[in-house]
């Protein structure tokens, strides 16, 4: 769980986000949707997770992001010692959630069940949840099946990133 945007994202900056990112942050009160931003290896969207979470606190708005593979391992080993505690902690978050590179873990039988239960009960509840992804939503549907691409679907603003990787030179 972060709270806090770690070193190489401790000045992830608002106001260098696409306009259309910005928008619906800003609304994100108003409108109880959250967004699905995705696109190619480099593009920056970690970068745009942290910065939206940093932005979020300002508004007063409590978000917390997770990547998704370390997400899967916290869960994962809760189970493996009998305990639920940090899946029920996750389930009764009402603030935003943030899953950042959403298909970087291995889509075992588990893994799918465990995000459907997280993004179904946030779909219910109406509580915004930011993912970030290198897959489109119907590439998502090959990895996880179509009911959590389908919920996202209804409940995100889809944003995808585009351009050349950031991080070569």
């Amino acid at each position: 769980m972060t709270t806090s945007a770690p070193l190489r994202f401790a000045n992830a900056d608002f106001e260098q986000l696409p306009k259309s990112i910005k928008a619906k942050v800003e609304k994100m009160r108003e409108t109880r949707r959250g967004m699905y931003i995705w696109g190619p290896v480099g593009t920056g969207k970690t970068y745009a997770a942290y910065a939206i979470m940093k932005k979020l606190g300002e508004l007063g708005l409590r978000a917390t992001l997770y990547t998704a593979p370390d997400l899967m391992d916290k869960l994962r080993d809760d189970f493996q010692h009998k305990d639920s505690y940090n899946l029920d902690r996750l389930l009764e978050n009402r603030g935003v959630l943030i899953i950042d590179d959403l298909g970087a873990e291995k889509a075992t039988e588990w893994v799918v069940e465990t995000l459907h239960r997280i993004i179904d009960k946030r779909y219910r509840e109406v509580l915004p949840t930011i993912v970030t992804s290198n897959s489109s939503l119907d590439e998502l549907v090959d990895r996880v099946g179509d009911r959590i691409p389908s919920r996202l679907a209804e409940t995100c603003d889809i944003v995808k990133l585009e351009g050349e990787d950031r991080r070569l030179p």
